[in-house]
């Protein structure tokens, strides 16, 4: 483990990548992917969760104050390294979460490998093309005015702020964010065209939650993309925008602990069957 890390976060060395995190509970371990915007208004969210499990939350490299390796273009090099963080850190049994943009590299995770995963739980992620040729599924999110953006990813107005607001490091955090996405998700837009066509490979249980008011989205996209995984439970919070973890952090939580837990039992009772 590197010791060059900021105070309360972790690193580790991957194969010449390092890779920040932050980690906080005990238990069955739960690796959290956060959003494109970075993982600024996770805390609740995440402190809910450690009431139950051992909660591990990355920092994507190119998000944080430091440069990432710049060979780091795709969604499909973060996938494989959180696949490897998952491998260094020995741990099996997982529950593999990830909002919007972290769902979609939660999915391409799932799809690669779902060996060392109990569930997997995906809120309001993007990554693949449900919508016609000339139908958006996500908004412009580098086209649209900040302020725009806040009204249509936060159904309550207090969770609006006005840049000049931050500090000079808040300021260059978001900046950096969307920076980062765009390394990633700028062409093909906010999807790999090849994924949908994945999903079915999803083999553990799949939750995908999606906020009633989310105006980020097309509406309907999120159900899409449940129907695509075999088996995958939809749930729905009526007064959410595009960030239900953030927006109803104890609700979005429970509902993530009571389908894990449900998973669990469901796994127990299953008859297990020989490999032919």
């Amino acid at each position: 483990m590197a010791t060059t890390s900021p105070p309360g976060m972790q690193a580790a060395a991957l194969h010449g990548v390092n890779v920040e995190f932050s980690e906080k509970g005990r238990g069955q371990p739960l690796l959290f992917l956060h959003p494109g915007h970075g993982n600024w208004g996770d805390h609740a969210f995440l402190d809910a969760l450690a009431a139950d499990y051992r909660v591990i939350a990355p920092v994507a490299p190119w998000f944080g104050k430091e440069a990432g390796p710049p060979l780091f273009s795709s969604v499909q090099d973060l996938a494989y390294l959180y696949l490897d963080l998952i491998e260094h850190l020995g741990l099996d049994n997982v529950v593999l979460a990830g909002s919007s943009f972290g769902g979609w590299i939660a999915a391409e995770m799932a799809v690669k490998s779902c060996q060392r995963l109990a569930a997997l739980a995906l809120l309001a992620p993007v990554g693949i093309k449900t919508g016609g040729r000339n139908v958006r599924d996500v908004i412009d999110v580098f086209g649209v005015p900040d302020k725009e953006w806040q009204e249509r990813a936060f159904a309550d107005p207090s969770l609006r702020f006005e840049l000049k607001m931050l500090d000079d490091t808040g300021l260059f955090i978001r900046v950096r964010a969307k920076e980062a996405l765009a390394r990633y998700a700028w062409t093909p837009y906010m999807h790999n065209p090849k994924l949908r066509g994945r999903l079915h490979r999803i083999s553990c249980p799949t939750l995908v939650i999606a906020g009633g008011k989310d105006g980020i989205l097309r509406s309907g996209y999120p159900r899409d993309f449940a129907d695509a995984i075999p088996g995958a439970r939809y749930e729905e919070i009526s007064g959410a925008g595009h960030f239900p973890h953030i927006e109803q952090p104890a609700q979005t939580a429970g509902l993530v602990q009571s389908f894990v837990h449900q998973a669990g039992e469901g796994a127990q009772r299953a008859p297990v069957r020989e490999r032919v």
